[in-house]
């Protein structure tokens, strides 16, 4: 029976055969509006920046955030030595570094992973989140709440960009800042402007899916002018096959999401690099949890299948990338489950202290204290140069 989906995996985009993605549907999710999580591409542009006079390791940013949380035992940290209900049904494969492992669904990233940082000890604090928004604000914030409110990074570094209003149509950020967050017509220009600059060659390797086409688009417009970019990963309703959500036939899904990640990042991270651009450009990517180390049980209250994993707080993966983090750096590591951290935790708050320490001078504090309800992130020493 022809279920039109792809079982075998190759180079470039597996997506169902019947879901084709064209340049009108990358327009509509990159000029969507800039709620979370309806925005796949935000735009946060500084066209003059002046530096502080303390020292800026990055003065460019690519944030993206993996939404739906995957699996980071079907990723970044395979465990095959597990039981069947809990290994990944994907195998593992060697990568650039001496004795890591990535599974068979992210080769080219495992070709250059000597170029970034990847976290294996990541966790949410306090109760733990299994909700999709109240973690995602987590990865976002530094903040534990339940607000909607997803301003982050781009808020957080404000402070150090010229306050002379950008001469741009646009709108300017909701707490008074001069970044402008490009809307409407403006987003769909932009948008439009840079894909159709790239040769179709360049625009299949990052993939010919949303997702690919605005990591493209991210790259061009930091090569332009200091911005902060945001990409979520556009497919978070859970019934989506190339959804992270993976609550039932995750194997399947995985066929799908994992190489549209793993051609559009790994193209991203290499031509920033080759670029010159990759030392002043910080790159993170990061869900807002993980999956459950076992199959087929249910940890949120959601229903999981056999084939599925529930929501995962306690244990994940990140990636950062250039802006002063180190290359080739494999930081924590997770227990034999790929349950718990087993050393060098790193929490949300502590993730978001590291990026904004790296996209802006704080002097000799290695603390970030956000709200009264945040917890101390600290600023993880063992990822910068």
């Amino acid at each position: 029976m022809d279920t039109g989906w792809s079982d075998t995996l190759q180079e470039g985009t597996l997506l169902p055969r019947a879901c084709g993605v064209t340049r009108r549907e990358v327009l509509a999710s990159a000029i969507g509006t800039l709620a979370f999580p309806t925005t796949a591409l935000d735009f946060a542009i500084m066209p003059q920046v002046h530096l502080s006079p303390r020292r800026r390791r990055a003065s460019r940013a690519i944030q993206v955030f993996l939404t739906g949380g995957p699996s980071h035992l079907d990723l970044w940290d395979p465990k095959p030595g597990l039981a069947e209900t809990m290994r990944s049904s994907f195998l593992p494969i060697p990568t650039k570094l001496d004795g890591i492992r990535f599974t068979e669904l992210l080769p080219r990233l495992a070709g250059i992973n000597d170029r970034f940082a990847l976290i294996r000890s990541m966790h949410c604090d306090d109760c733990g989140v299994f909700s999709h928004d109240a973690a995602m604000h987590q990865m976002i914030t530094g903040r534990v709440s339940q607000m909607s409110d997803h301003a982050g990074i781009i808020t957080a570094i404000e402070g150090d960009f010229a306050k002379t209003r950008p001469q741009t149509t646009g709108s300017i950020d909701a707490n008074g800042s001069n970044i402008l967050s490009a809307t409407g017509d403006l987003r769909k220009h932009i948008v439009e402007t840079e894909i159709n600059a790239e040769s179709p060659r360049t625009r299949n390797r990052y993939g010919n899916n949303v997702f690919g086409q605005e990591l493209l688009v991210a790259r061009r417009l930091v090569e332009k002018t200091p911005s902060v970019i945001r990409v979520h990963w556009p497919w978070r309703d859970s019934r989506h096959p190339n959804a992270w959500d993976g609550h039932d036939n995750l194997s399947i899904r995985l066929k799908h999401s994992g190489p549209i990640l793993d051609n559009a990042l790994s193209s991203l991270l290499t031509d920033l690099d080759d670029r010159g651009l990759l030392d002043e450009t910080v790159v993170s990517v990061v869900g807002e949890f993980g999956r459950s180390p076992r199959r087929g049980v249910s940890t949120s209250g959601n229903l999981t299948r056999a084939d599925g994993r529930d929501h995962w707080p306690h244990c994940f993966s990140a990636v950062l990338a250039g802006g002063g983090i180190g290359r080739g750096i494999v930081y924590g590591e997770s227990d034999e489950c790929g349950a718990y951290p087993a050393r060098d935790p790193v929490s949300h708050a502590d993730l978001f202290a590291t990026l904004q320490f790296v996209l802006r001078s704080i002097g000799s504090s290695t603390q970030s204290n956000d709200s009264a309800n945040a917890p101390t992130g600290r600023v993880v020493r063992g990822l910068l140069v």
